[in-house]
């Protein structure tokens, strides 16, 4: 395993589970709060999904930043 401050999310995990993460798994945050590395926040996914769901959780955050972001633009525009 690596050894850098980020990983904490797998060390905890791993305690956790009490066992290593399988090969090919990531650690999941559930709440999308990284600094939040409470055990019961963490879920050991397969690497395939955890990425697609995390593309997934970011194009909705994009797309609902852009959206108040416009809003405030036009409302820029009407004073």
């Amino acid at each position: 395993m690596r050894d850098r401050k980020s990983d904490r999310h797998r060390i905890v995990a791993s305690q956790a589970l009490g066992r290593p993460i399988k090969k090919g798994h990531d650690i999941d945050h559930l709440n999308e709060n990284k600094a939040d590395n409470s055990p019961a926040n963490l879920k050991e996914t397969p690497h395939g999904q955890h990425a697609a769901t995390t593309q997934t959780k970011g194009r909705k955050s994009l797309r609902a930043l852009q959206k108040s972001l416009a809003m405030v633009r036009n409302k820029e525009k009407s004073y």
